[in-house]
């Protein structure tokens, strides 16, 4: 598995070099220098290396070494789109070539946030492009500002440490090939459309072992300012964690007084995009307050 997943990331980075050069010369073009972003991340064993990836972030936060998190995050419009498909993790190939990343795994933390009793699994399997918990939290940084935490991050954090560790026990030639399939439909289905699917098709069983439900209702979500957009970002990003591993989903929106509901969100469209994230033996209801 280990040379085929080489040969492979070889293979892609020559079909895709068109592609990674036109990326380069953008944001030469757009945001300057320097192209790319490289840190330091922790990989099997512990052991350090250098991940790459092409710069998303204005200058004034180049190091990308903080966690900002909603609408204070300094990305550029060209790396929002970068991000938003991807794009920008395309070097990471080269980390494949090198051996010191999968195709599939968990995602490699910075040394500031890894523990070795938790992160346990780092002894067995090298970090990867796409997980359980990269799919699932791909809209990351949108969900750390509706998490009511000083640091959201490690709330979140500890959800994916969990998944990761989920991972190891569900690690084999086709669970990774399921995962390689998932993580496309994750790019290229609608997010409305998509977060229902994709948590279907993933199939993560929780139990006593996990708890990863438990983990998932400690978290404490803001209390909604009264605009629309919030609703918005609550259908694109939290419902996956409400039906995640539950077995009699459902749920409640709730609307303040005086917005108003036909303007960018309506209730048909809410009713709609529940429907579409839950079976048809849910009842979602809408509630006006």
């Amino acid at each position: 598995m280990e040379i085929f997943s080489r040969l492979t990331a070889c293979l892609l980075l020559i079909v895709l070099s068109p592609l990674l050069f036109t990326i380069a010369f953008c944001n030469l073009i757009i945001q300057g220098r320097p192209i790319f972003f490289s840190q330091k991340r922790v990989g099997k064993n512990f052991s350090l290396f250098n991940i790459h990836k092409f710069r998303t972030l204005g200058h004034s936060q180049g190091n990308q070494k903080l966690f900002p998190i909603g609408d204070n995050i300094n990305l550029t419009k060209w790396g929002r789109f970068l991000r938003k498909n991807k794009l920008d993790e395309l070097p990471q190939l080269l980390n494949i070539i090198k051996g010191e990343m999968r195709f599939i795994g968990p995602r490699p933390e910075v040394p500031e946030f890894v523990k070795k009793k938790s992160f346990g699994y780092l002894k067995f399997i090298k970090p990867g492009l796409s997980g359980y918990s990269s799919i699932i939290f791909r809209n990351e940084s949108e969900i750390w500002s509706m998490i009511d935490s000083d640091n959201p991050y490690n709330q979140i954090l500890k959800i994916k440490v969990i998944l990761d560790n989920y991972y190891l026990t569900k690690k084999n030639f086709f669970e990774d090939f399921k995962l390689v399939v998932v993580t496309i439909l994750s790019i290229i289905i609608p997010r409305r459309m998509g977060h229902y699917l994709i948590i279907n098709l993933l199939k993560i069983e929780d139990g006593n072992d996990f708890k990863i439900m438990e983990k998932i209702s400690k978290l404490k979500i803001k209390k909604p300012p009264a605009n629309n957009a919030y609703f918005k970002k609550i259908l694109d990003n939290l419902l996956a964690l409400d039906i995640l591993f539950s077995t009699n989903p459902g749920i409640n929106f709730i609307i303040t007084k005086g917005i108003p509901i036909d303007n960018t969100v309506s209730e048909k469209e809410l009713k709609v995009c529940a429907i579409t994230y839950f079976p048809q033996s849910a009842k979602p209801t809408i509630s006006i307050i």
